[in-house]
């Protein structure tokens, strides 16, 4: 039995590839979870990073740019957040290691509900990433970092209601269906004050 490949270590970094076109190389720490991938554009080539380290061997004396996206063959979407670019000049026996801070998103629709059924038309709801407004209906659309699957409503000014959201499966977009916001007993008590939702 044979096997081929290299291996690229710095400090307390080590990360495994079956490439072997180079004596210097990139080990990227994406923590990406399950089969997760992105894909890193080195100098106009594509490269596909799957899981949570990699490594690629690379050719010394060379310049690289270096940026990390979307993989066109994953259902996945991520936000890379910092260290989506990069600069390096490998020499050597060189191993950089680039570390992004990584999330993963999922396209969550659904209606939103008051506790006791009444829909939650015209809200402004929020999640650890962004905002949106519901429609008349209470549907909504919005990115949610998967890490943090939860929706919140803040109304008469201090008071919240919650939505926790099931996205351990999820990938791409899910539709999430009807779901109750946990805090909230009647949108109609809140539409009746004339009060401007707000966060």
């Amino acid at each position: 039995m044979t096997a081929n490949g290299s291996v690229g270590w710095q400090g307390k970094n080590i990360a495994a590839s079956g490439r072997t076109d180079g004596n210097a190389g990139v080990i990227f720490n994406t923590g990406l979870e399950d089969d997760g991938q992105i894909s890193a554009k080195i100098n106009g080539r594509i490269f596909p990073l799957n899981g949570k380290r990699n490594y690629l061997p690379l050719s010394p004396y060379g310049r690289y740019e270096v940026e990390l996206q979307n993989s066109k063959n994953s259902l996945d979407s991520y936000d890379i957040v910092s260290g989506r670019k990069s600069r390096l000049t490998l020499y050597p026996g060189n191993v950089a290691v680039i570390e992004p801070e990584v999330k993963q998103m999922v396209t969550v629709s659904g209606r939103i509900r008051a506790e006791d059924g009444t829909l939650l038309a015209n809200a402004r709801i929020n999640n650890h990433i962004g905002r949106t407004r519901t429609d008349e209906n209470g549907e909504f659309v919005m990115d949610v970092d998967k890490k943090y699957p939860t929706i919140d409503f803040r109304y008469s000014g201090n008071k919240t209601c919650e939505v926790a959201l099931e996205l351990n499966q999820a990938r791409g977009a899910v539709w999430v269906g009807d779901v109750v916001c946990s805090g909230l007993s009647s949108w109609a008590a809140v539409t009746q004050t004339g009060e401007e939702n707000e966060s």
